[in-house]
This record gives C-alpha cells, structure tokens and sequence, in this order.
C-alpha cells in the first residue's frame, strides 16, 4: 500500500516564492529585450537642420539612422509638413501657411526611397531633398517632421524637425 505524504504550508510558501521570483525574472528580462530592440537614433549630420531655399534651387539634409538594437530593424522613413512651433533669433517667425507645401524626396544613393533597413549596432545615411514649387510665399519659414518608425518598434516613432527658410531667388 502506497502512503501519501501530506505537503507542509512551509513547502507551498517556498513553492510559490520560487514561482514568483521565476515568473518576475523572465518579465524583467524579456522587457529589457523589448527596450532594446527600440533603441534607435535619428540625427541630421552635423545638427544642421535649419537652410535657406529658393524657388529655382532645392537643398538636401543628409541623415543618420543608428540602430542600437541587438537585430537588423527595417525603417518607414516619412516626411510631412510640420505646424511645430520654432524660434528663430528667439522669435517666432513668418511660417508658411497651412496649404503651402514644400516638396520632400527621401533618397538613399540618389534612388528614392521609403523604407531602410539597418543592421544591428550599425549607421545608415540617407537624404531628404527640399524644394520649393512656383507660387510659394518668399521670406516666410516652413517645417518638415522627418520621422522614422521601425518595423518592429510601431508605437516608437523617431523624428527630426527641419526648419527651411524660403528665400527670394530673385534678390540673390
């Protein structure tokens, strides 16, 4: 005949501490993966992110995506029309007005583009081409929100705002 033995309350107590510690180090773990997996950068090279444009001459801003994630991550690189407020000289300035776009290319060795991917630990540069269409109200600013989302990160969106004065060709 079998005998069972009677488990103590002191051996459920250490049962149930041993399952909450294992239960709190693999959520504590797994959410410093997620972290990083999100660590990325978007920086203008050099931090020029202000220029001057003119109606007959476009300008481009050069960009770096840095993925400090521990894997490759595929980027949506977007750009809109930004209604941030900036200073310049420590005043608001002249903006375009909402109707007036400033036409944005996304390009990486000159070829247009929407997406990069970018290995783990490692930087990708790219372009934002601006110019400015007929018609576009001179000595006034504009903004651009250049933003990248990664794939894997949707809800961690990255971004950059440029400032671009538009200058009148004709006075220069």
């Amino acid at each position: 005949m079998k005998v069972l033995k009677r488990t103590s309350s002191k051996d459920t107590s250490k049962l149930l501490f041993t399952s909450i510690i294992v239960l709190f180090t693999v959520s504590l773990f797994s959410s410093q993966i997620i972290a990083q997996n999100c660590n990325s950068e978007l920086k203008v090279l050099k931090n020029r992110n202000a220029r001057s444009v003119a109606e007959n001459d476009g300008t481009q801003f050069t960009f770096q995506l840095i993925n400090n994630a521990t894997s490759a991550q595929t980027y949506t690189i977007r750009t809109e029309m930004s209604n941030k407020v900036f200073k310049v000289k420590g005043k608001v300035p002249k903006r375009l007005g909402p109707n007036q776009n400033l036409t944005r290319t996304v390009l990486k060795n000159r070829a247009q583009i929407q997406y990069i991917t970018v290995p783990a630990g490692a930087t990708v540069t790219f372009q934002v081409q601006v110019t400015v269409p007929p018609n576009t109200p001179v000595n006034h600013w504009g903004g651009i929100d250049v933003t990248a989302t990664s794939d894997m990160c949707p809800n961690n969106n990255i971004s950059t705002l440029l400032r671009l004065y538009v200058s009148d060709a004709s006075a220069e």
